[in-house]
């Protein structure tokens, strides 16, 4: 993965918190020197529609819900994001 590097410092959100791709990709753009701010956040719990995302350059949503089955019970989980 290249990004240009334009002069400015990009601050990044990735959600996922706790996965293992959220943790690789922050260790990555931790070691980069035109990234200024790299915070995982877990969006499980969050209102989607009030979450202020206007300080990030760049969003990264690798969350996933795994290991649960689709079913009617759990509905909400599959198709609310």
């Amino acid at each position: 993965m290249r990004f240009k590097k334009v002069g400015l410092l990009m601050r990044i959100m990735i959600t996922g918190e706790t996965g293992y791709i959220a943790n690789a990709l922050a260790g990555y753009f931790h070691r980069k020197e035109y990234i200024s701010y790299v915070q995982k956040k877990s969006i499980r719990y969050e209102n989607l529609d009030k979450l202020n995302l206007s300080e990030y350059d760049v969003l990264i949503h690798p969350a996933a819900i795994v290991h649960r089955k689709e079913t009617p019970e759990n509905e909400e989980i599959y198709y609310s994001n």
